[in-house]
This record gives C-alpha cells, sequence and structure tokens, in this order.
C-alpha cells in the first residue's frame, strides 16, 4: 500500500462487541462453591460460542465504513454519503444511508445510516477528531433481523471510543444477545500495533473498558459484565448470574477467557499472493497485489507493488500479534524524498483465507512532518 498522503479511519469495531472472538474460558472464583443449574451451564457455554470465531468480521466491518466515508472509492455503491445541510449542523458534518454488502458475500444485509462531523476539514491532514452516530440493521436472508445498533463514537487515528446498545437475536439457537454501554463510560479500542506497544486482548485489538452483556434464552437470562483491561491479555466474565424461567437467581464464579484469532492456525495460512484494495480520507484510494511468505514461527515477508505491474515493489517484513496467529503487526516507509511517512499496520485473516487492514501512519520529514492519519484495505487472496 503507497500514497501520497493519508487521513482518517473510523472503526466501527463496536458494533459487533456482542458477537466477537474468543475460547471457552475457565473458571477463576474462590468461596463457597456454587450448585450451578445444567441451564446456567449451558447458558455460558452458548455465550463464550457465539462470541468465538467472530472477531475477523470487526476488522472488516471497520474497512466497509472507512470505504462507506470515500464514495469515489467506489466500493459501497449502495450507500450515500452527503454534506449535513440542516440547519445548526456543524462545519464538516455528513450524513450516510443505504444498504451495504458488510460481510463480502455478494449481498448486502446491512441496512445503516448516521452521521458524522470532522473536527477539521476532511479533504486535509486536520480531520481528527471525528465523532457521530450509526443505526444499523443486519438482516441475513431467509432468517431475517439479527443485528440492531445504535452507537455513539469518536474517533482519532489511534483510537475509538464507542458506547450504546445493540442486540444480536440468534436464529439458530434462539437466544437474543444485548449489550447496553453507558454515554458515561464508553468502552476505548485501539488496534494493536509495532508502534502502540499494546497488549492485545481481543484478537488484534487492545480494548479497555466495561461491556454488560445479557443472554436471553428459552430456559433464563445469563447476565454479565466483560471487563477488558488495557494491560491483560485476556477478558474477565464478572457479576454474572442466572435468572431461570422460575425467577430464581443463582449467582456464577467469575471467569477468563483470550479473545484470540487463529489460536489453533500457524503462520503458514498468510502464505499466498492477494489483490488488496485500499482507501483513506482525505479521498485516496487504490490497489497493490501482495506476496506473503511465512520466514519462521512468528515472522513474515511481504513484497508489495502498488500498483500492480508497476514493476517496483517494497519489500517489508510483519509479525505475529501474540497468541494470535491470524493477526499480524509491521510498518514500511515510504514516500518521495523530502515527505517520506511511516506507516504501522494490524492485519487480520478471516476464515475465507482473506484479510483485513487497520493502518496509521506518521510524516517523518517535509512539510507534514508529525502529522498523519489512518487508512484500510481489504485484501482477496488469489493464490
Amino acid at each position: 500500500m503507497d500514497r501520497s498522503y493519508r487521513a482518517c479511519s473510523l472503526c466501527l469495531v463496536a458494533c459487533l462487541l456482542v458477537a466477537c472472538g474468543g475460547n471457552d474460558g475457565s473458571g477463576s472464583g474462590s468461596g463457597p462453591v456454587l450448585i450451578i443449574p445444567p441451564e446456567a451451564t449451558a447458558a455460558d457455554a452458548r455465550l463464550k460460542t457465539q462470541m468465538s470465531g467472530v472477531m475477523p468480521l470487526v476488522a472488516n466491518a471497520q474497512s466497509s465504513f472507512i470505504y462507506i466515508l470515500n464514495p469515489d472509492a467506489a466500493l459501497t455503491p449502495g450507500v450515500t454519503l452527503v454534506p449535513d445541510t440542516q440547519p445548526g449542523a456543524p462545519a464538516n458534518s455528513y450524513l450516510f444511508d443505504g444498504i451495504h454488502d458488510g460481510n463480502g458475500d455478494g449481498v448486502s444485509e446491512t441496512s445503516l445510516s448516521g452521521k458524522i462531523t470532522y473536527a477539521g476539514d476532511p479533504s486535509s491532514l486536520s480531520w481528527s477528531p471525528a465523532m457521530g452516530q450509526i443505526t444499523l440493521a443486519v438482516q441475513i436472508p431467509v432468517v431475517g433481523h439479527v443485528y440492531n445498533s445504535t452507537l455513539d463514537f469518536t474517533a482519532t487515528a489511534t483510537e475509538v471510543r464507542i458506547s450504546g446498545s445493540g442486540t444480536f437475536a440468534n436464529p439458530m439457537t434462539g437466544d437474543t444477545t444485548t449489550i447496553e454501554i453507558p454515554a458515561g463510560a464508553p468502552v476505548v479500542m485501539k488496534a494493536v500495533s509495532a508502534a502502540s506497544n499494546l497488549v492485545a486482548n481481543a484478537c488484534g485489538y487492545n480494548v479497555s473498558g466495561s461491556v454488560p452483556v445479557k443472554l436471553v434464552g428459552a430456559a433464563g437470562t445469563l447476565s454479565t459484565t466483560w471487563v477488558f483491561s488495557p494491560n491483560t491479555a485476556s477478558v474477565a466474565v464478572q457479576q454474572a448470574s442466572f435468572r431461570d424461567l422460575a425467577g430464581t437467581s443463582t449467582p456464577m464464579p467469575d471467569s477468563s477467557l483470550a479473545l484470540t484469532c487463529g489460536g489453533s492456525g500457524t503462520i503458514e495460512d498468510w502464505n499466498g499472493v492477494y489483490d488488496q484494495q485500499w482507501a483513506c480520507l482525505p479521498n485516496e484510494h487504490g490497489r497493490a497485489r501482495l506476496i506473503l511468505t511465512a520466514t519462521d514461527a512468528t515472522n513474515l515477508s511481504i513484497t508489495d507493488e502498488d500498483p500492480p505491474g508497476s514493476g517496483d515493489p517494497a519489500s517489508y517484513a510483519a509479525t505475529t500479534v501474540s497468541a494470535n496467529p491470524h493477526v499480524l503487526q509491521g510498518f514500511f516507509d515510504a514516500g518521495p524524498a523530502g515527505n517520506r511517512y511511516r506507516e504501522y499496520f494490524t492485519w487480520t485473516l478471516d476464515k475465507a483465507g482473506n484479510f483485513s487492514d487497520s493502518s496509521h501512519y506518521a510524516y517523518t520529514e517535509g512539510p507534514n512532518n508529525g502529522s498523519g492519519g489512518m487508512c484500510v484495505a481489504i485484501a482477496k487472496r488469489v493464490s
């Protein structure tokens, strides 16, 4: 990915907090032995199973959203982005609305609308921070609506703060999962990168804050609080209790689990050739051909030809993020002499063998020295 300038990206990641990846976890409480009804144990297992394996979709959602905010990329034809001309609307405000293929399967299943306001002109490097609200509904064909949320966000080049509510209905189990993040206690999410030196506690992200999660099923209601600590590699599941249909409540022991990506995979799963489409704000977009080759158990070499066929490929490296073999971090230097920049990236591999990119950059010389922003990309495996 090689560009002359960059700007903002907006993470849509928290809209999928009710379906992020993880393992089953293990009890860690102490004190008297609790008699846990089998219905409570089953509900806890279903919730943690639901929360597993979906984290790569969070990265896809982030990429999808920045494409929406960059209509010139022509990658979200079903969504419109227009200036907000309503009376009293702040400067640099925009409205978006439409239907989008959020999971890349060729079916437009996500309806979304909302607004975003930049602190500066989004056509310049002074865009940050940006804030707004998004409402979305995901409808999978045949089974109907399964996800609805309304989220408030504030984003900079390196983090996003999110509050609001979301509901996920699982058509297979009949369970309904909800979150409710108070406006006064937003969740903070940052991509783990070679620059941030952060601990990954949710796949390729570092999350900080508490997320109330409730699962309502045929046998009762499981209420929990998922506590993300910035210096801990796992998430703590606390204040758990199960209320059965007769109204009896049972407290459950605390547990913890690691939210990893590709825990059973290896870095060799990245080996291949990819076509990458990238987009940024200010409006800039393009394509690249990437060749990825594992050099050892944790490191990868990358050949990046941007645009494809240009005959001038760049070479750089990436390494896995802690226990996440399907998440890579790295950086590259690019740009003409006198206007060079360094870009740090985090890549997340999905189950189909494609990957999403979240990156931020800063100019290291020239008139924009110290300025920067964020970009995203989606790379499809071609061999």
